[in-house]
C-alpha cells in the first residue's frame, strides 16, 4: 500500500482512503561547510503550504520533528523505505506551529536544537518530517517559499567559529602591544 512518496513533501494517495487523513511532509537541508564549528543561535524552517484539517474552527496543530533514517525521494514512499509507514523520526525534540488552513498558509518551524544536533554531530541530517499533532487530521503540503519563490527554506543564525589562525594573530596582536 502506497500513501505517500517522500521527498521534498510527500501528500496522501486517494486511491487507498486508510491512509487519506494522514500527510507527512519530508524535508532535507544540505547544511553549508561554514557551519562546521559554529554556534547555532536560532534556526527557522518556513514555506507557505496548501493545509488541509478536519478541524471545524479551520486551524491545524503541526509538528515538526527530526527524521532518523536515511531516505531518498525515488526509495521512499509511505511504507516502504522506512521502518515505521510514514516515517521515522524522533519524537523527544520537535517544534510546533499552529496554522490557519488553506492554500496559502504559513508555516514556520523553530528548529534549532535540530540544526545544533546535526552541526556538532550528536546526531544525522536526514531531515525533517512535518505532520498533524497527535489527534489531529491533515497536513501541509509545500506549495511556496515565504517570498514567493521556491521550496521551503531553512534560514541559520550563527556565531562562525574561531579558527585556529585568528586565535594566533589576536593573541600575536595582544603580545606586542604590551
Amino acid at each position: 500500500m502506497v500513501c505517500a512518496k517522500p521527498r521534498r513533501q510527500t501528500s496522501p494517495s486517494s486511491r487507498t482512503p486508510e491512509c487519506a487523513p494522514e500527510r507527512n511532509t519530508v524535508l532535507r537541508f544540505e547544511l553549508p561547510d561554514e557551519l562546521a564549528g559554529a554556534t547555532v543561535e536560532l534556526a527557522i524552517v518556513e514555506f507557505r503550504a496548501s493545509v488541509t484539517s478536519s478541524d471545524t474552527v479551520g486551524l491545524l496543530v503541526l509538528d515538526a520533528f527530526p527524521v532518523t533514517s536515511e531516505w531518498s525521494s525515488g526509495a521512499a514512499a509511505w511504507a516502504e523505505g522506512w521502518d515505521t509507514p510514514g516515517g521515522d523520526f524522533d519524537t523527544s525534540r520537535h517544534g510546533v506551529w499552529v496554522t490557519a488552513t488553506g492554500s496559502n498558509a504559513l508555516v514556520r518551524f523553530d528548529v534549532t536544537g535540530m540544526v545544533r544536533a546535526w552541526v556538532s554531530g550528536a546526531s544525522a541530517n536526514h531531515g525533517v518530517i512535518v505532520r498533524a499533532a497527535s489527534g489531529m487530521i491533515g497536513g501541509a503540503e509545500p506549495v511556496s517559499a515565504v517570498g514567493g519563490r521556491g521550496g521551503p527554506s531553512l534560514t541559520v543564525y550563527y556565531t562562525a567559529a574561531e579558527r585556529p589562525a585568528q586565535a594566533e594573530r589576536r593573541e600575536s596582536a595582544r603580545d606586542s602591544r604590551r
